[in-house]
């Protein structure tokens, strides 16, 4: 089956608000994508009637996917993150390998989740985990899960999961998948620090663009705060 409504729903669309946004979309491509009613998308979606390959290909550049993975080809994001969530739950010792790609609150669900499952909380925690872990540390989330076959073994999934994170050289401080604002709201902490917790704080971070950045504000508040220092001991 089609992913288009797991993506349509995703957007929070109904069919008829899906139908008029794609419209509005395609609208400069008329000669190629004709415009589509609601009753269109529900066939698509039910398996009823197949768009055709412009079609799809329209469809993938606005949910922002490829073709692949919008026909239905390996796992949608919800099976992956199920499959993680029981990975994880199931073998403390790769979910300690993975958790260092992850983030703050994504870290501690990781590390967590085999402590604090039971039976009775099963069902609760894998639902939790499915809609609010974040999985950016992918890159090209949506090319992965449509590589993965269903009927993978568990252990070929551990080493496509730690594969693909390494190969990516994924860190949480990557610029790539972090918010704009991420560097202006750390300078706004680190001015509030001494030099010394800034210097410790970069130590840890590692060498990346981020890294980079950061050490060139550090750097900056050296030189300025040694220029008052010299002002100070002149008067």
């Amino acid at each position: 089956m089609n992913r288009i409504k797991e993506l349509r729903t995703k957007k929070q669309l109904t069919l008829k608000e899906f139908s008029s946004n794609f419209n509005k979309f395609t609208k400069d491509n008329r000669d190629n994508i004709k415009s589509i009613s609601y009753a269109t998308v529900s066939r698509w979606e039910k398996g009823i009637n197949e768009p055709k390959l412009e079609m799809w290909q329209a469809l993938a550049k606005y949910f922002n996917v490829p073709v692949s993975y919008l026909q239905g080809l390996g796992m949608s994001e919800s099976e992956f993150k199920e499959k993680l969530f029981n990975t994880i739950v199931h073998n403390p010792k790769f979910a300690k390998n993975i958790a260092g790609y992850f983030s703050g609150v994504n870290q501690d669900i990781v590390l967590n989740a085999s402590n604090e499952i039971t039976e009775n909380n099963y069902q609760e925690l894998k639902d939790s985990f499915v809609l609010s872990f974040d999985i950016t540390p992918f890159k090209d989330k949506y090319n992965f899960f449509s590589s993965i076959d269903y009927s993978i073994s568990d252990d070929e999934f551990q080493n496509m999961i730690l594969d693909k994170l390494n190969n990516d050289n994924i860190s949480v401080f990557d610029f790539s998948y972090m918010f704009p604002e991420l560097y202006k709201r750390l300078i706004d902490i680190f001015d509030k620090m001494t030099l010394d917790d800034e210097y410790f704080i970069l130590k840890k971070v590692g060498k990346n663009i981020l890294f980079d950045e950061l050490k060139k504000h550090y750097q900056e508040r050296v030189e300025k705060e040694s220029k008052e220092n010299s002002i100070s001991d002149e008067s």
